[in-house]
């Protein structure tokens, strides 16, 4: 069997393929190994080889990496980010909020000045840089997260409005 090779535009991605044509695809995050396969050979293989190697656990399905959900049945794996959205909610004070069916308001037009206060830059930056982590689940957040990601110098109270109702 051949060695792992690199992605090219993944640094943490490794694919190896046997003679048959199987693939496993592996993905190092710091003390973390996610691993796939065609093969149930190739899965069992690498696991071998891998406890040999190094002192690790088997942790079965995987069901959480980096803050998404991982819920994998026969149908398919469906990736979601359900705990981290809800922290968001109760990290800047929208708990209580109701539900909307879009992101942002319909014909919303932001300026860069737009005659209200300036608001804290800091947690305006917080709230659209997490928007920009829940579009890699959740891309219907990507005009507005792209959108309120104009403002993050100088943003005022209607931006941070705007931010809060995404």
């Amino acid at each position: 069997m051949c060695k792992f090779k690199r992605s090219t535009s993944e640094a943490t991605l490794y694919t190896r393929s046997d003679l048959e044509g199987n693939l496993i695809i592996v993905s190092i995050y710091v003390d973390d190994i996610v691993y796939t396969s065609s093969s149930e050979r190739l899965l069992s293989e690498f696991k071998r080889e891998m406890m040999q190697r190094y002192e690790m656990s088997d942790l079965g399905l995987l069901h959480h990496f980096l803050s998404m959900g991982i819920l994998q049945t026969n149908q398919g794996v469906f990736i979601h980010q359900d705990k981290y959205a809800k922290s968001l909610l109760s990290k800047f004070g929208l708990g209580d909020c109701k539900p909307v069916s879009i992101p942002l308001a319909t014909g919303e037009k932001l300026k860069k000045v737009d005659g209200s206060e300036l608001a804290d830059e800091g947690i305006y930056r917080k709230i659209v840089g997490s928007l920009l982590y829940l579009t890699a689940t959740r891309p219907d957040l990507m005009y507005a997260a792209s959108l309120l990601s104009q403002f993050m110098t100088g943003p005022t109270k209607i931006h941070m409005g705007a931010a809060k109702e995404s």
